[in-house]
């Protein structure tokens, strides 16, 4: 029942939320757990999007300018093929 938008109408290179880390996982029931460790996380909240230059650390990050770029494949998507 969601309707997922264009990947082009889609940020790249942003912050788009806050979530608080409680603890590392080595095993989950959910489909989204892949790989040996996972973080729990908590408390999510959504945040007006903030453009960040380059792979953002974990806990430090620089604002760019603007946000990442839309690329050529993006502009080419086509939701009915």
């Amino acid at each position: 029942g969601v309707t997922c938008p264009r990947p082009d109408a889609l940020i790249r290179g942003g912050i788009i939320a806050a979530v608080e880390v409680t603890g590392i996982i080595t095993a989950s029931e959910s489909e989204w757990f892949g790989g040996s460790a996972g973080l729990a996380l908590a408390h999510a909240a959504p945040a007006d999007p903030i453009p960040v230059r380059g792979v953002p650390g974990y806990f430090e990050w620089q604002r760019a300018q603007a946000f990442a770029p839309v690329t050529q494949w993006m502009k080419r998507f086509d939701r009915t093929h």
